[in-house]
């Protein structure tokens, strides 16, 4: 196949020297096939001659090639000539080709690991094998658990079942002054999910995930998502239709428009994923799931135009593909980002959001629940039931039920004062006024130790809950209780 690429035979034979003889065809077809053209192929493969020219003098056959081997190269060839852009990158694609034939097995033996990756690695299958989240969520989680378990257990043993409530409302709470409510939240979804595997295995007794606190998301404190209908039509129609990649730009803003797709489904779509006779669309999302939806006259046509017209010759699956080599799909959900913010610059629409969530023309798009025909799901455990029905934290261990000093003995209530305005500063720390419920909750110290009770069930939550002087009306005695319950779940 380098023939295609170099007409003089002399420098063709030249290409075929050293250990990687037998493979330089094959890397060549590699690099047509992914729509490598020109100037751009020719450097790639005189690189791969050059490495088994180089592999020779030192005495190593293909066999002994890895990534360490390679980046060694690397460095002696950029002592002799100028390095180019996508050297690394065309070593990577050429180790990829030997694993493939099973001639390298540069797979490193794995080193001795820390009580923590050891918990880290359990986590991580969990998310992708049990919750089939993606290597991105991963990535977003682990950096924050890694962070928690450094910090309660600094580099020794970890012991699971150690962990309180309070390691995790304080953890939060030092650490959220210090992110963006973007990360803040992200933050605290990465821990109710830590915190839920461990009670899936079984190392913790109680449902700590519940006593993480939130963040506030105040309703109506950003600028809308979404732009209106005018400006999505003007978007559309600065589509060069007339070019591949103005027809794939065209197909994919409908599809986030009209149908209301996640980039990252966008992303996802194969071919296989369209059903042209029943007028079907078949999604790829979130943890696993599959949805079906009508696909539109409109988006349609425009991919078949697309598919017909502007669709590279190549060998992948995915419906959208790089109109530059190699040919292959989106790597992630940033290129659909990057897209809809060049089509924002052409039609001139200076917009607050400029990912593919600002395209849709409409509020509540997000999952586009409202047009999906069928939705499928992976099967999930069953829920765990508790035998406690009594305590208010459904979940806790037996002994925790049992009736201990009375909370209206003077030094009890010193602590349960403590510990509301403990649970108050915190909320607080996180952005939550908390006005009425901080009231709410000294109110029902106050309950408490006029009925000298000696602990807190669910009995004596509704009964303060339905007190006259609190019933104004029924969302005020779910406030009541919310308050109440949230506040105790951080005290076990």
């Amino acid at each position: 196949m380098t023939h295609l690429f170099f007409t003089d035979p002399k420098t063709v034979q030249r290409m075929h020297d050293g250990p990687l003889r037998a493979y330089i065809d094959a890397y060549a077809a590699r690099l047509q096939s992914q729509g490598y053209t020109g100037q751009c192929a020719r450097n790639q493969i005189r690189l791969v001659a050059d490495l088994s020219r180089w592999l020779r003098k030192q005495g190593l056959a293909a066999k002994n090639l890895n990534p360490q081997r390679t980046q060694r190269y690397l460095s002696y060839r950029k002592r002799r000539l100028r390095p180019h852009h996508g050297d690394a990158s065309a070593l990577v694609k050429l180790l990829g080709l030997l694993r493939e034939a099973g001639v390298v097995n540069d797979q490193t033996p794995p080193a001795a690991v820390s009580p923590g990756q050891r918990v880290e690695e359990n986590f991580k299958r969990y998310l992708s094998q049990e919750r089939g989240l993606s290597s991105a969520t991963q990535v977003n989680y682990l950096p924050f658990v890694r962070q928690f378990l450094v910090e309660r257990f600094g580099a020794g043993r970890i012991h699971l079942a150690h962990l309180h409530a309070a390691d995790i409302t304080g953890f939060v709470q030092r650490h959220a002054h210090d992110l963006s409510p973007g990360r803040a939240k992200l933050m605290v979804t990465a821990l109710r999910a830590f915190l839920r595997h461990l009670r899936y295995r079984g190392d913790i007794a109680t449902d700590l995930a519940a006593c993480v606190p939130c963040v506030p998301n105040w309703s109506f404190s950003t600028l809308p998502k979404f732009l209106l209908p005018g400006q999505v039509q003007r978007i559309l129609e600065h589509c060069d239709q007339r070019t591949p990649s103005g027809k794939r730009d065209y197909a994919i803003l409908l599809l986030l428009a009209r149908l209301g797709l996640r980039t990252g489904e966008v992303v996802a779509l194969t071919l296989d994923d369209i059903e042209w006779e029943q007028g079907r669309i078949t999604l790829r999302s979130k943890g696993g799931r599959w949805a079906q939806l009508a696909l539109p006259a409109e988006v349609g046509k425009a991919l078949a135009h697309y598919l017909k017209q502007g669709r590279p010759r190549c060998a992948s699956r995915r419906v959208f593909i790089r109109q530059r080599a190699p040919r292959v799909g989106f790597a992630n959900s940033i290129a659909i980002c990057s897209l809809v913010e060049r089509a924002l610059v052409r039609a001139e629409i200076d917009s607050p959001r400029k990912g593919g969530s600002s395209i849709p023309s409409y509020p509540g798009h997000g999952n586009a629940s409202s047009r999906r025909l069928f939705v499928g799901d992976r099967p999930t455990a069953t829920p765990s039931t508790s035998e406690h029905h009594h305590p208010l934290c459904q979940g806790r261990p037996s002994g925790i039920a049992h009736a201990g000093p009375c909370l209206a003995r003077r030094w009890a209530m010193k602590r349960l004062r403590k510990a509301v305005h403990n649970y108050l500063a915190m909320r607080r720390a996180l952005g939550f006024k908390l006005r009425d419920a901080g009231v709410g909750l000294w109110d029902f110290v106050a309950f408490l130790q006029r009925q000298r009770a000696s602990c807190i069930t669910i009995e004596l939550a509704l009964q303060w809950g339905g007190c006259k002087k609190n019933c104004v009306n029924g969302h005020r005695v779910k406030d009541n209780l919310n308050k109440e319950k949230r506040w105790q779940l951080t005290q076990n």
